[in-house]
């Protein structure tokens, strides 16, 4: 059976930073293969029980073997901020996919 892998997971948070891994773990099928998951929001869950609380609101991400997408974008600029609003903000002077 031929089958393409899936994995997503987080990391806690480190210094202020939230950093979210996302790949797919194999591909036997050949060519570009992996999952979309839509309207995706990172949530922050008190270790209390409380509620959870949206923290930043990613849009789509596509991820498949070959590439990883979040809301459009492959690659973020160091010191990009994105809000539970789903606001997307660069730094000065940089843009989706620019260092």
């Amino acid at each position: 059976m031929q089958h393409c892998g899936q994995h997503k997971s987080n990391v806690p948070d480190k210094g202020g930073v939230l950093a979210d891994l996302l790949w797919v773990g194999f591909n036997t099928v050949g060519g570009s293969c992996g999952f979309t998951a839509t309207q995706q929001q990172w949530l922050w869950c008190p270790a209390s029980g409380a509620a959870s609380v949206v923290i930043a609101t990613t849009g789509d991400l596509v991820v498949h073997n070959d590439s990883v997408t979040v809301n459009g974008c492959a690659k973020f600029p160091k010191g990009t901020k994105i809000y539970a609003s789903g606001n997307i903000v660069y730094p000065p002077g940089k843009s989706c996919g620019s260092n």
